[in-house]
């Protein structure tokens, strides 16, 4: 992400972005056809037409055609803005490349923020300078911790830490432990490499305490010359996940494990952390922690540049969702002895995304 968003080089963005791509690329095909093959077979002998309609049997949009319908008016309100996005990206790439006549793949990322610095003033590394990582963590902790009367007690070896960067707490309030979490937020080797949380265990109400793992890749202070600087989308993202891991926490003391923590129906389990990701987005949790090097809050008028800037390329973004929400449905309604993945995602991909 870094150098797809950062580096000048577009022929090392290129080779980058097709090599992250193509992980897997020599045996998943053949994986994924067996796993399309087995869950229809699954959702057959339960009784439905195809896995779409059976993963869908309990939610809002019940059923494969309901899903497909729902797409196609996302997608149909998307495409006027999509349209202008793209041509606000390709205007902007002209800038630098008066012979371009497409925005490649691995060229959008540090376009779409050369637009928001030229159209908003918002310049991505000015913003970096107030989010570093070890007074983000201490913020969210703080922000929490006065939200819900609770307070983390920190816990040293703990039998079930999986390396030695893990930060382990207790949650309490007051003198009661309501859960335990683990804080994994930082690269390594062979570890997972996007950001989620993860139940270790379920709670249930007089017999266990719920425990749940934070796993992210962000910044490590360990690591880097000075304060390890996150960018804003970063900050968005631990403030999202840490939101499931309170819900899993927060949610755990139920009798019924059914419905314990993040147990919930899928249409909702994103509610709190789509919760948790607007406070950073507002100046008055952001002002309690966001300071550079100097000790300098960061200031509100940029706050709400940035707020203003968060709406743009929301056409382009808004159409490769709806790309991969389309790609995922229909792998899972076409005939899996017929399907072939790699044309599918080829026309697709044609059909909703102007990359």
């Amino acid at each position: 992400i870094p150098v797809q968003s950062y580096a000048d080089d577009d022929a090392l963005r290129k080779q980058l972005y097709i090599a992250f791509l193509s992980r897997g690329d020599k045996g998943n095909e053949a994986l994924l056809k067996q796993v399309l093959a087995l869950r229809a077979e699954r959702a057959k002998m339960l009784g439905f037409k195809n896995w779409a309609d059976y993963a869908s049997a309990d939610k809002m949009l019940a059923g494969g055609a309901a899903e497909a319908a729902f797409i196609a008016r996302v997608t149909k309100l998307s495409k006027a803005r999509g349209k202008r996005d793209y041509a606000e990206l390709l205007k902007q790439l002209k800038k630098t490349n008066p012979k371009a006549t497409a925005v490649a793949g691995w060229q959008k990322a540090k376009v779409e923020l050369e637009v928001k610095k030229a159209k908003y003033a918002v310049d991505s590394a000015e913003v970096r300078t107030y989010f570093s990582y070890d007074a983000t963590l201490q913020g969210l902790l703080a922000i929490t911790s006065q939200i819900y009367d609770i307070q983390y007690k920190p816990v040293a070896n703990d039998p079930l830490a999986w390396h030695p960067d893990v930060q382990v707490f207790d949650v309490m309030r007051g003198t009661e432990t309501l859960g335990r979490i683990y804080l994994d937020m930082h690269p390594r080797a062979d570890k997972f490499k996007h950001a989620a949380e993860f139940a270790i265990l379920d709670g249930n109400a007089g017999k266990q305490l719920p425990a749940g793992a934070l796993v992210c890749n962000l910044p490590d202070p360990k690591t880097t010359k000075g304060p390890a600087l996150m960018d804003h989308g970063d900050v968005v993202t631990m403030f999202h996940e840490f939101g499931h891991l309170m819900h899993h926490i927060l949610g755990g003391q139920h009798h019924w494990e059914r419905i314990v923590g993040t147990s919930v129906e899928q249409d909702f389990v994103e509610a709190p952390s789509q919760m948790f990701e607007e406070w950073a987005w507002t100046y008055e949790t952001l002002k309690l922690f966001a300071k550079n090097a100097q000790g300098a809050v960061i200031p509100e008028e940029l706050v709400t540049r940035m707020r203003k800037a968060r709406t743009s390329g929301l056409g382009t973004q808004t159409l490769q969702q709806m790309f991969y929400a389309a790609l995922s449905l229909e792998l899972h309604r076409a005939d899996p002895a017929k399907v072939d993945p790699l044309a599918m995602t080829k026309k697709l991909q044609a059909q909703y995304t102007p990359f």
